[in-house]
Formats: structure tokens, sequence, C-alpha cells
């Protein structure tokens, strides 16, 4: 059983479930034709699924989400090592990362919670004393996040949620359409790393419109045209439920994942190892400054 499991419901009757293991959404529970519920967030009925097998799952990710090239950076001429958990690369910070990490839960409201978490410095790889931040609020049909951090000295921070979703009631993505308002597309070598090239008009990559998978698989990064909170970033939509799950934010882009076939992820984001290429923009938060980042995800049913 899921112990310490904490609800927040909108006005208009979405129901979020999260765990202070990682600050994650554990379920997410949209109201569609009548008085029925569908769960549109991947669950389990136990802890060990999320601690031992599903640990990303809802997670937040953190303190630098995706991948880090050899396990490795430099920030002011000194070069830190991490623990290398995806080959010769770090994925989403290492097993000491945000989303395995105890978080101190504060609730505010029965629609809104603070998460909080404080990380010594190194105790994960990572330079800097942290304090991590992150709010849910459901805002009528809105699933808000936002993410806060600070740092007494310079360090990479790249934070995301890696939620999972499906909008169907079946266990497959086959129903599901998908639309991203991309600028372009990080080209990755075969370790899913940079290469420094971005890629344009690949058709593979084409989602200017909404379209079925039909046998693509994504675990790609999509550079956003206009980021913001205001302006439609990506959405996806299932016809047999008549949902639309839309994404506002202000990174500069997502990481979309279909991988494994059951479920998708819009993880808003930088782009994978851009703390090792400086052409992917800057991610290192300064000294004494606060991180700070807003994702929104918009159902319409």
């Amino acid at each position: 059983m899921l112990e310490n499991l904490i609800q927040l419901q909108s006005i208009s009757g979405m129901e979020l479930k999260v765990h202070p293991l990682g600050a994650r959404i554990v379920s997410l529970k949209i109201p569609i034709v009548g008085n029925e519920k569908l769960e549109v967030h991947e669950f389990y009925e136990d802890l060990d699924s999320y601690r031992l097998n599903r640990k990303f799952s809802g997670a937040i990710i953190g303190p630098y989400a995706n991948r880090i090239s050899e396990g490795k950076f430099s920030i002011n001429r000194k070069t830190y090592k991490l623990e290398q958990n995806d080959g010769e690369n770090t994925l989403h910070s290492g097993p000491e990362g945000l989303h395995l990490q105890i978080w101190e839960a504060k609730q505010l409201s029965e629609y809104q919670i603070v998460f909080e978490m404080y990380r010594p410095h190194l105790s994960d790889g990572f330079p800097g004393n942290r304090n991590f931040r992150v709010s849910y609020a459901l805002v009528e049909d809105d699933l808000v996040i936002d993410f806060e951090a600070e740092t007494d000295v310079d360090t990479p921070i790249n934070m995301t949620s890696h939620g999972y979703f499906n909008l169907d009631k079946s266990p497959n993505l086959d129903n599901h359409q998908f639309f991203i308002s991309k600028k372009n597309v990080v080209e990755l070598n075969e370790n899913k790393i940079p290469t420094g090239k971005l890629l344009n008009a690949d058709p593979f990559f084409e989602l200017g419109s909404f379209q079925s998978l039909n046998g693509r698989i994504f675990d790609h990064h999509f550079n956003f045209k206009n980021p913001s909170v205001s302006e439609l970033c990506a959405a996806a939509y299932c016809p047999t439920t008549d949902l639309t799950m839309e994404v506002f934010t202000d990174q500069p882009g997502m990481q979309f994942y279909t991988g494994n076939g059951k479920y998708f992820c819009f993880e808003t984001q930088h782009p994978p190892n851009s703390i090792n290429q400086s052409s992917f923009g800057n991610t290192i938060l300064a000294g004494g400054q606060v991180y700070k980042q807003r994702c929104v995800y918009r159902f319409d049913y």
C-alpha cells in the first residue's frame, strides 16, 4: 500500500495525488463523460515499484535532468565527476538525484502543495549547498508546476517533471495524436548525447499538426519556437476519450518520450548535456541567484 499520499482537488473535479518520494505525481484523474474520472498517469499501488523499478515515474528530476556525457562537467575551471548510471553517461543526476529523495511537504490548501529539499555541497556530486522547491497547484483545468532552486556557489540546474501520461482507456498510445510547436530537434548520437547539430527538415520529427505516431518511437529533445506560459508549446489528443492535454512553459524545450509504448512524457527542460555544450544555452545558476521555471499541463475535456 502507498502511504503518505497527499491529495489535491480542483474546483473542476481534477484529482491529483503526490508522494514525498521524489515529490512525485502518483495519480492524476480527469473528469470526462458523466461522473467518470479517467486515470491519465502511470499508477502503482506500492512504493517499492517507484523506489526500485519505476524510479522516474512522475518524479521531480534534478538537479540536472537528462543525460550528462561521461558523467562529468566543469565549472570555473574545476571538473566534477558524477556516478554513471546510463552506460558511460549520467542520467537524471544519477542514483542520488532528487527523484529518490524524501521531500518535505507543506500543503497550502486543498489545491496546492509545496515540496522542499536541501542538498549539501557534493552530496550528489554537484557543487553548492542548494535548496529546491516545487509547487503543484490545480487551477481550474490546469496542473501548474513551479520549480525553484537556490545555491551558494555556481552550479548546474535543469529541473523537470517526469510524468508518464496516457489519455486513453487502452494500455497503448495507438489512439493518441501529438503536436509540438518546434523550432528544431537536437540530433543525438548512439548514446543519446547531442552531436551539437540541429535537425530542421527531417519528416520523422514533423509534428506541426496533430499526428499519430504511426510506429515512430521518440526519445528526443525538441527546441520550442516561442517558449512562454502564454503560448501553446505541445499537446496530445485522444479521440476515443475526447481529451486534450496542452503544454505551456517558459523552458526552452521539451524531451518527448514514447519509448515504452504505453505512456508518453512531456518533460520541459534544457537539451541533454547542455552543461557541456554552451551553444545550447546557459544552465549554470550563479551563487546567490534564484532559478525559477514553470510548466503548465492544461486539460480540455
